[in-house]
């Protein structure tokens, strides 16, 4: 009987331990490796000045991914793939909805974003926002100006977890200025192949310092 117990009460310890160890994936280094690859500091390079601009201009004390958000970002990267004709002295550019969707698609793994989530303004001149549509639903985006000073970006931890990857990058401000740290920011990512920059972006928290 005594014997029959023991083996009763190791088989319930060895069947507990079973979903825990399926849960808690082993937590992976991948600094350098990120730090060196093209494709992911590329991405950063692109989508870290409108984190900056939140919170330099702004005045955010924090930033996260929102439906909104993500438009604009996307918005963002498609000015730096296309070479759109500007108008109000450089300042603005009318944008393509295609080139929109793709930079979208390349961000975060889906073309779907709904053209609500764009703010309407009845005059394109009077907008403050990045991204905005006119009376006629024609998408405008407001390029700005960083003057003698820009954001640079440093990749300090890169660590995996299952089929997540979790980067912590510091924001600063260079240029005319002494180097000044502004921020950190959080942002999880994933592989996708079928974007430019080889990860689709899973969520992101950019805090003020």
């Amino acid at each position: 009987m005594k014997k029959k117990l023991i083996s009763l009460l190791l088989v319930v310890a060895l069947i507990a331990t079973i979903p825990a160890a399926h849960m808690s994936a082993k937590s992976v280094s991948m600094t350098k490796s990120f730090q060196n690859n093209k494709k992911f500091t590329a991405m950063v390079k692109d989508v870290g000045p409108w984190w900056m601009r939140a919170i330099v201009y702004d005045g955010q004390k924090s930033v996260v991914l929102t439906k909104k958000n993500k438009i604009q970002m996307a918005a963002d990267i498609a000015v730096i793939n296309h070479k759109y004709k500007s108008y109000n002295d450089g300042n603005k550019v009318i944008m393509a909805k295609k080139d929109l969707k793709k930079a979208y698609k390349d961000l975060f793994g889906t073309t779907w974003f709904s053209m609500k989530n764009i703010e309407k303004k009845n005059s394109p001149q009077k907008s403050t926002r990045t991204i905005y549509l006119d009376k006629t639903n024609k998408i405008h985006v407001n390029l700005g100006d960083w003057g003698d000073s820009g954001p640079s970006f440093k990749i300090v931890k890169v660590v995996k977890s299952g089929l997540t990857y979790t980067a912590t990058i510091k924001m600063y401000m260079v240029g005319a200025m002494p180097k000044t740290l502004k921020g950190v920011a959080t942002m999880k990512f994933r592989k996708n192949a079928s974007s430019v920059y080889g990860y689709k972006m899973i969520s992101l928290v950019a805090k003020a310092k």
